[in-house]
This record gives C-alpha cells, sequence and structure tokens, in this order.
C-alpha cells in the first residue's frame, strides 16, 4: 500500500531534547512545526492549548487541523536524522 494511503491518527505530537535544528521537519510539514531560533517547536496554532514550544512536557492534543496533517507528521519523525519527533495516538490519555 502507497505511504500516502496509510491511516495514520496522531493526537499528540512533541519534540524530545537533542534536536540538531536540521530543519527536515519544518520542511515537511510547516502546518505543525516552526523553527522561530535554534530547535524546531510545535505551532500553537495546531495545539489545542495555543503554545508554540517543544510540547515535551505540556503533551497537548493537537487540533483538529493539526491531526489532519497526521501522515506529515510521521514523515517528519521517520526523517528525522536524530529520531526526536515523537507522537501518540492519545489512547493512554483515553485509558486513564
Amino acid at each position: 500500500m502507497p505511504h500516502a494511503q496509510l491511516m495514520t491518527t496522531i493526537a499528540r505530537v512533541w519534540i524530545e531534547d537533542g534536536c540538531i535544528g536540521c530543519g527536515w521537519c519544518i520542511m515537511t510539514c510547516p502546518a505543525v512545526f516552526t523553527w522561530p531560533q535554534g530547535d524546531a517547536l510545535i505551532r500553537g496554532e495546531s495545539r489545542l492549548d495555543g503554545v508554540t514550544s517543544a510540547n515535551r512536557m505540556e503533551r497537548s492534543l493537537l487540533t483538529a487541523a493539526g491531526q489532519a496533517e497526521a501522515l506529515l507528521i510521521a514523515e517528519s519523525a521517520e526523517g528525522c536524522p536524530v529520531e526526536v519527533i515523537r507522537s501518540d495516538d492519545g489512547t493512554a490519555l483515553r485509558a486513564g
């Protein structure tokens, strides 16, 4: 099955320590990632809490618009040379 047709659900995305600022995620998914200074961040516009940060501690859920970018978020994570982009489907939130 072609990559673009895979069903991907991503409810949260965050960036762990170690970003090298290569810009891959911003080039791949500019609606979710930004790069104002040095390390990549998750855009506030794509998060329910509206805060632009690495989302490492908050782990804010994505907005519907952010979730619509799931395939590009996954592609960003797969191509990250230092493997610091993490995501999940929010299942852990529903289980608790």
